[in-house]
């Protein structure tokens, strides 16, 4: 049942693959955030009972979907197909508000304010990259835009975007992504179809690991937790991962590890070194200079204002 009389939907969007780390992430959801309604964007044909079991368990609603990507909607090996899963999520939920969240997620607390929040006109809400973050800048001065959302958390007005057509625009700036001008594949597109348009979420929502600030959403966009493990991150996933009420199933990213070891503290102490940082930042930063400058953006320049 939809709880306080506002059904609070959440999306999933997974491949087999992936089935563990989303399985986690949906632990911590319905954990923390009883009765809510939990989407599952499926691309491929496989098993989710123990989902559907672990989400009647905390009380909560289970709804899955079997999404079919377009053909000329291309993945790569970071991004595969299943990231596009995403901006089909009106086209399912028709009306109130959806939040998206990426399965890379741990949910430690109540996500009731984000479904009471007043939107005002805009039909998306996004946590903006700080300036800090190595790409930023140049994200924001390759578009033109005075900002830039990350993807992996999306707060979406269903009704409004039920007949917007910023969607159908990020789409086909995804279909035109032929050779490879949008690094980041559809957060590119999503950043160019809605320009400025969008509500700027506090940053609690969309917790990058870029500052000790206590937050509610923790999203691993860069370190993965089951390769960086001791992080006050990581520690945070594997208290989920210890509790989980079920079996998992196997993963990629499972590497038997010695939590004992030295090795994942050294890995730690080796990126958290400023001049390793540093060096990073500028590398990547340089290499997006170059690759803008080289491609130059043209069909970007042409459709990224949206109607």
């Amino acid at each position: 049942m939809p709880c306080d009389g506002i059904e609070k939907n959440v999306v999933f969007c997974i491949t087999e693959l992936f089935v563990k780390p989303a399985a986690i992430s949906i632990y911590s959801l319905v954990s923390n955030n009883p009765g809510y309604t939990v989407n599952l964007f499926k691309v491929g044909s496989f098993c989710t009972e123990n989902l559907k079991l672990l989400c009647e368990k905390y009380g909560c609603q289970f709804r899955e979907f079997e999404i079919e990507i377009e053909n000329d909607l291309k993945g790569s090996a970071r991004w595969p197909v299943v990231v596009y899963a995403r901006l089909f999520i009106p086209r399912y939920i028709k009306s109130g508000r959806a939040l998206y969240m990426d399965s890379d997620t741990i949910i430690d607390g109540s996500l009731d304010e984000l479904f009471e929040l007043d939107m005002g006109e805009y039909e998306l809400g996004a946590v903006g990259t700080v300036d800090t973050h190595k790409y930023s800048k140049v994200l924001k001065k390759r578009f033109e835009l005075s900002n830039y959302f990350n993807a992996g958390v999306l707060l979406m007005d269903c009704d409004k975007l039920s007949v917007s057509k910023k969607l159908d625009k990020a789409l086909e700036l995804a279909k035109l992504n032929n050779k490879g001008e949008l690094l980041y594949q559809d957060q590119d597109a999503l950043n160019l179809a809605f320009g400025n348009e969008w509500l700027n979420l506090d940053e609690k929502y969309n917790h990058l690991g870029l500052s000790n600030k206590p937050a509610v959403v923790y999203h691993f966009a860069f370190a993965k937790p089951w390769k960086v493990r001791q992080t006050k991150m990581g520690l945070l996933y594997q208290e989920y991962l210890r509790s989980y009420p079920f079996k998992l199933p196997q993963f990629y990213g499972d590497v038997p590890m010695n939590e004992n070891s030295l090795y994942p503290l050294l890995a730690e102490l080796f990126w958290r070194l400023p001049i390793i940082k540093q060096f990073d930042r500028l590398l990547w930063s340089r290499i997006l200079k170059l690759r803008a400058d080289r491609q130059q953006c043209s069909f970007v320049w042409k459709i990224k204002t949206p109607n």
